[in-house]
């Protein structure tokens, strides 16, 4: 037992090793492909509306500013004070200087990789491929226009709301209250309030019930022993349910961390106690059967 344990303990170190490299790669890999941003200026497309010729913007963030934000329903076709606001922030920071500007959207296109991978990687359990997608997503070719062309700032900060309102539900789907709910909400709205395509993020949100978050699914079949478990514990009938309905748990076999699962009885004697792991593909598997303990 204890050998087995030691050497999930080491796969643990290499996992970390891993994801360390990983967050690395995702970092690098869009800095050496977009780096040359940094010497683009504004162009006369759109540019000039949303920045170089819009007063507004140039003035930086000023409370005459921030009302024009909010009121302007009309300008450049578009309904996005909180994209006006980070040009704005630009303008107070860097003033013209348009590399300055290319790198806000760089760094924002960055995290925004980041996320996704810490997202996919937590849902689904699987480092590689999460970092397989979250590489593609980086160095895309259609995500050059959103990189490079200072305009389209909506496209880079409404996807870093879109990953945060994603994790918001993940968190939610895995532990709901009302609170969790309530933010997956507030942080909606604010990337309506970026870009309004994320209109249609309600929908994926729908499809990641179903996979990988898999809340659409049935109920185990022994589900409706939950209730008796710990009546037959002497006969290690509740024991045996909760072991099997513990594997068979996605929320259980995506843990990340050591830790142990226990059980109680009404006046709180333990009747077992699984210790988990985590395993080089991102699961966690038990470290033997569950171990039946003193009354």
């Amino acid at each position: 037992m204890l050998k087995r344990f030691m050497e999930l303990l080491m796969r643990q170190k290499r996992i970390r090793l891993y994801n360390i490299f990983m967050y690395i790669l995702l970092v690098l890999a869009p800095l050496i492909v977009y780096e040359s941003v940094r010497y683009n200026d504004f162009i006369d497309l759109d540019d000039n509306r949303y920045v170089t010729e819009n007063p507004r913007v140039k003035a930086g963030l000023t409370r005459y500013s921030l009302i024009w934000a909010f009121t302007s329903f009309t300008y450049a076709s578009n309904y996005h004070p909180l994209t006006w606001l980070s040009h704005m922030l630009d303008c107070q920071l860097f003033g013209l200087n348009a590399g300055r500007h290319h790198l806000s959207s760089l760094l924002l296109h960055i995290i925004n990789t980041l996320l996704l991978f810490w997202v996919l990687q937590r849902m689904t359990g699987d480092l590689w491929p999460s970092g397989l997608v979250a590489a593609l997503f980086a160095v895309h070719p259609l995500h050059v226009e959103s990189v490079a062309w200072i305009a389209e700032r909506k496209d880079v900060l409404s996807g870093f709301f879109w990953m945060l309102t994603i994790i918001a539900y993940l968190k939610y789907a895995r532990s709901p209250n009302i609170i969790r709910y309530m933010l997956v909400f507030v942080i909606l709205g604010l990337g309506l309030l970026a870009k309004p395509m994320l209109v249609t993020l309600p929908l994926v949100l729908l499809l990641l019930d179903y996979w990988p978050l898999k809340r659409l699914a049935p109920p185990p079949e022994n589900a409706s022993r939950l209730g008796d478990f710990g009546k037959n514990s002497a006969s290690g009938a509740g024991s045996d349910f909760l072991r099997d309905y513990l594997r068979g748990s996605a929320i259980f076999r995506r843990r990340q961390t050591l830790g142990y699962i226990s059980s109680r009885r009404p006046n709180g004697q333990r009747l077992a106690q699984l210790c988990w792991l985590p395993r080089e593909d991102g699961l966690s598997e038990p470290v033997g059967d569950f171990i039946p303990l003193s009354r």
